[in-house]
């Protein structure tokens, strides 16, 4: 195998992790802006069009009490495709 192919077949990889790290990067910030709280990016995980936040039981409850208000800010900033909160 050569090295092109090689670089071709990560280059794909690339392009999903880049994207995976914007789109955390929005919802940190719409998160920062609605409730305060900064995030770090393992407590943000996706599952299809969910949005799943980890961490402490405090944590999620105040993230939980704006949800509505996180999903319209997600929503105005270009993340339409996520539908809920869990």
């Amino acid at each position: 195998m050569e090295f092109s192919s090689i670089k071709k077949f990560l280059g794909k990889y690339r392009k999903y992790v880049s994207d995976d790290d914007d789109r955390k990067l929005h919802i940190r910030e719409c998160v920062r802006m609605v409730t305060g709280i900064t995030l770090s990016d393992e407590q943000i995980a996706f599952t299809k069009n969910q949005l799943r936040f980890t961490g402490d039981s405090v944590l999620k409850n105040e993230l939980f009490l704006h949800k509505e208000a996180i999903l319209s800010e997600l929503r105005k900033n270009g993340l339409t495709h996520i539908s809920d909160i869990s």
